[in-house]
């Protein structure tokens, strides 16, 4: 423990802490029991030579086109915030070559670097802000394994109890979280899938939304393409609002790949 609040009391890290409170937004609400969805699919070449002339991972680009499509969304509400969104995305701790049957994930902070119109620099910056948060987390590494049994103290429940208690108050409405969105993204399968003789095509994955982040976007890589789930709080976005964001993060990626010269 001693490590780690030294890793995290370093003066690089702390500076990083004001810009990870997220700006309100229309997405900061509490959420109801029911769900809109919407889908698509983008060819995984295209999104990974997108961000080849900058030097940019899966994970960035995919970043940057939730940035820019969000982005869109909010102008057109006249809810663009003048500070940088952020987006709360879990990053696997497990060590090359861990076969240990357990979780060893976290979840991190990143700026959406929205504040950027530009769609080149905004990859360049979310670039740079993914290897500061990388860093930020790297202190937390030693201490995952000595708390992913807290099962053993009943922690599933008093988080049941004190997620009941959260949304019946909604303090969402009111308090700011941790983020303004969930953007996750999972490996999948890079070859065909079958259930009794039949050839699955897409593999869109479905998640959860949470108070006061009623988006959430999941993408899976599933043989040359990725599947991106939308699932959002339908009180806060209805199916054709989501439809909406889904196209503009299909559009973004030609913009991008104009904007870096593809």
């Amino acid at each position: 423990m001693a490590d780690v609040a030294g890793g995290l009391l370093k003066p690089d890290v702390l500076a990083r802490l004001p810009g990870m409170i997220p700006p309100k937004t229309p997405l900061g609400r509490s959420i109801s029991s029911e769900r809109s969805f919407a889908t698509l699919h983008l060819p995984l070449k295209r999104v990974k030579a997108a961000g080849k002339p900058v030097g940019a991972k899966l994970n960035d680009v995919v970043l940057a086109l939730c940035s820019g499509a969000l982005r869109r969304w909010l102008a057109d509400q006249g809810a663009l915030p003048v500070k940088s969104m952020t987006a709360a995305v879990p990053i696997s701790l497990r060590e090359d070559g861990n076969a240990d049957s357990n979780n060893q994930v976290f979840a991190t902070t990143f700026s959406l670097c929205s504040t950027i119109a530009d769609p080149k620099l905004r990859l360049e910056a979310i670039i740079a802000e993914g290897g500061a948060a990388k860093a930020m987390i790297n202190p937390l590494k030693d201490v995952i394994p000595h708390v992913q049994h807290l099962s053993v103290l009943g922690a599933p429940m008093g988080m049941q109890v004190m997620a009941l208690l959260y949304s019946r108050s909604n303090l969402a409405d009111v308090m700011p979280m941790a983020a303004n969105v969930i953007i996750s993204n999972v490996p999948g399968a890079p070859m065909s899938l079958y259930a009794a003789g039949a050839e699955l095509q897409h593999l869109y994955p479905v998640s959860i939304p949470t108070h006061g982040m009623a988006l959430n976007i999941t993408v899976q890589s599933y043989r040359d393409e990725l599947d991106f789930g939308l699932i959002a709080g339908a009180n806060v976005l209805n199916d054709a609002e989501l439809a909406k964001i889904a196209r503009y993060l299909r559009e973004e990626l030609g913009v991008l790949e104009e904007a870096v010269g593809i």
